[in-house]
């Protein structure tokens, strides 16, 4: 193997590894990394624009629907406030624009493990994202918490000019 095929290896390599972060947060930002700038401040949509029908996490091979994605969110001063169902959850968003906001949705779920067992599991909702990226985007994933991991879609987050 030459040094050129070993540099477009890598360069290849890299940028799968790369894309496949994409939107992804590994963590919460926490307050005191939060952007205080404004430049986030204002409206935000998120919108579900693509689901894999079947996906993998872990050993598990599970079945996906699009969740239907379709809400306003509001970010001021680096403050992400989503309100569902007369319930509101906070984030942080850091001065690159990314967030990430974990929901607990108080149900529970079941899984299949085999023909004869299940697992069953709480169920947590979890919104991830780059606001700062061209275009916005993200990841919404339906947790299994159990699992750890869940059915993920990928979300596109477009600024409204005003108040939904």
């Amino acid at each position: 193997m030459n040094t050129r095929t070993i540099l477009i290896s890598t360069s290849l390599l890299l940028s799968i590894v790369l894309s496949g972060c994409a939107g992804t947060v590994l963590r919460a930002v926490s307050e005191s990394d939060r952007d205080t700038t404004g430049k986030y401040s204002g409206w935000w949509n998120a919108k579900s624009v693509e689901t894999r029908s079947t996906q993998t996490f872990g050993t598990w091979r599970s079945n996906c629907s699009d969740p239907g994605l379709d809400f306003p969110f509001e970010v001021v001063d680096g403050e992400l406030t989503l309100t569902a169902n007369d319930v509101s959850r906070s984030a942080f968003v850091d001065k690159d624009g990314r967030f990430r906001i974990t929901i607990p949705t108080g149900r529970e779920t079941s899984a299949a493990v085999s023909s004869t067992r299940n697992l069953k599991s709480d169920t947590s909702l979890v919104l991830e994202g780059d606001l700062g990226d061209t275009p916005p985007v993200g990841r919404f994933t339906v947790v299994i918490v159990q699992l750890g991991d869940g059915c993920k879609s990928t979300v596109a987050f477009t600024k409204l000019p005003g108040r939904p």
